[in-house]
């Protein structure tokens, strides 16, 4: 899906605990905001869009299911190891589904809190994609 990238973060070679990501070498980004969710099992969470900021987003433990939305393509992924990271594009609608107890999903974001960013309804999020072609 377009906007919607994976990546595998690299293993230290001494230390396979180790788990590296060098955000602007590798993917493109540079982080200015981070935060993390501890969420319970079946907690559902997201359930907006970006007009502008980029995410990147790593499970660190128990596991989480990504769903996102482009409004031509739909792709879900799995995340339940943290050594694979998710870059999000803006213009992406985005839910996430906790499913273990703890799961803890680091995101980082490439702007500071911006509230007017968020497309929180996703009838705005199809007016603000239709608008964008």
């Amino acid at each position: 899906m377009k906007g919607v990238k994976v990546y595998k973060l690299q293993k230290n070679k001494n230390n396979p605990n180790l788990i590296i990501g060098e955000l602007k070498k590798k993917f493109g980004f540079i982080c200015k905001r981070f935060f993390f969710i501890l969420g319970d099992k079946n907690e559902i969470r997201g359930r907006h869009a970006h007009k502008k900021q980029l995410q990147f987003m790593v499970c660190l433990s128990g596991s989480c299911q990504l769903d996102f939305d482009n409004f031509k393509t739909k792709k879900r992924i799995k995340l339940e190891n943290n050594n694979v990271g998710v870059k999000v594009s803006s213009g992406i609608w985005g839910i996430q589904k906790y499913l273990e107890k703890n799961t803890i999903l680091l995101v980082l974001s490439d702007a500071a809190y911006n509230e007017k960013d968020y497309l929180r309804d996703y009838k705005d999020f199809k007016k603000f994609i239709k608008n964008k072609k």
